[in-house]
């Protein structure tokens, strides 16, 4: 049985909207993405005001996971400086 692999954060966001929207970007690239919650709440009880979501993806795939994020905020930025 192969172990299983090591997951490590791309990125953190501060809303689950916006988390969900990069997981799915990576995800259309074929990066298997989980998010991770920290501070938000367990059964139901808020443990912290703010929630941090990270973005966990396989080491073997952190490098290509960082150029799908790098390009789609970079065209992000581009688009803003055209306003």
């Amino acid at each position: 049985m192969a172990p299983d692999p090591e997951l490590v954060s791309v990125a953190s966001f501060g809303s689950e909207p916006l988390a969900r929207m990069w997981a799915e970007a990576l995800e259309r690239e074929g990066i298997g993405v989980f998010i991770k919650t920290e501070g938000a709440n367990i059964g139901g009880v808020i443990t912290a005001p703010v929630a941090d979501y990270h973005l966990m993806v396989e080491r073997s795939q952190l490098s290509q996971a960082q150029e799908v994020l790098g390009e789609a905020t970079e065209a992000g930025s581009q688009e803003d400086d055209a306003d």
